[in-house]
C-alpha cells in the first residue's frame, strides 16, 4: 500500500478522530485509556505495531523475544503516544510504501526518542549491514559504525542525525563504500547544491 502526504493530510484532515493542535496531530478516538474499535486504520496500523513490540518484549513463546525481552528491551510509551508519534513522522516524507517503527540502533527500549519510522526494505538492509559490521567488529577488534551527525556548512541550523553510515547514505542518495571514504577522510557531502559535514557522535542509550 503507497501512501503520499498529500493523500494522508487529507484522510486527516477530514477524519474527526484526528486533530490538529500546537502544531502536531493527535489522535482522539479513544475513551478515556481504552482505544475504540472500530479503529480508522492509520491509527490501527500503528496500534498493531505497540501490539507486537510488546509481544517481543514480554512473550517467551514469541519467535523474536529472545531479541527483546530475553535481553531485557522494555515497550515503554504508551499506545496513545506510539499512535501520535507514527501519525507525525508519516508526514516528514512524501511517499511511503511500507513504513515500520525501528529504534535507533537497534538497542535500547521502545519508547518516544528511541525510535524512528523507516520503510521496510531500508529497515532489512540496515539491519544485514549492522549485523555484518557488528561481526567483522568482533573478528578483527574494530567498534561498530557509531551514529552520525551531518550538518551544513552554512547554515548552522541545517542538521540531521543518523543511526548508521547505511541510514546516512540513502539519505544522502550516495553509494555505501563512497560515501563511507568521504566520512573518514572528512571530506564534505555535497546534497542538494548544499555542502555538509558529517561526524560520529556519542549518544546514550536505554
Amino acid at each position: 500500500m503507497t501512501w503520499s502526504k498529500e493523500a494522508l493530510e487529507k484522510e486527516l484532515f477530514n477524519n474527526s478522530c484526528y486533530i490538529f493542535k500546537n502544531g502536531i496531530w493527535k489522535y482522539i478516538g479513544n475513551r478515556g485509556n481504552r482505544l475504540e474499535k472500530p479503529m480508522h486504520f492509520i491509527a490501527k496500523r500503528s496500534y498493531q505495531s505497540w501490539i507486537d513490540q510488546g509481544k517481543r518484549c514480554t512473550n517467551p513463546k514469541n519467535q523474536d523475544y529472545k531479541y527483546y525481552g530475553a535481553k531485557e528491551v522494555k515497550r515503554i510509551w504508551t499506545a496513545k503516544e506510539c499512535i501520535d508519534w507514527y501519525i507525525n513522522e508519516l508526514l516528514k516524507r512524501n511517499k511511503w510504501i511500507c513504513p515500520v517503527i525501528s529504534r535507533l540502533g537497534d538497542i535500547g527500549d521502545y519508547k518516544t526518542g528511541n525510535v524512528k519510522l523507516i520503510e521496510t526494505t531500508e529497515n532489512t538492509i540496515e539491519r544485514k549491514m549492522t549485523e555484518n559490521r557488528r561481526k567483522a567488529a568482533v573478528k578483527n577488534g574494530r567498534k561498530v559504525s557509531k551514529p552520525l551527525k551531518a550538518y551544513n556548512i552554512i547554515n548552522a541550523d541545517d542538521v540531521c542525525y543518523f543511526n548508521s553510515i547505511i541510514e546516512a547514505s540513502i539519505y544522502f542518495k550516495k553509494g555505501y563504500s563512497n560515501f563511507s571514504k568521504c566520512i573518514y577522510k572528512k571530506s564534505l557531502i555535497k546534497y542538494k547544491n548544499k555542502k555538509y559535514r558529517v561526524d560520529f557522535v556519542e549518544v546514550a542509550h536505554g
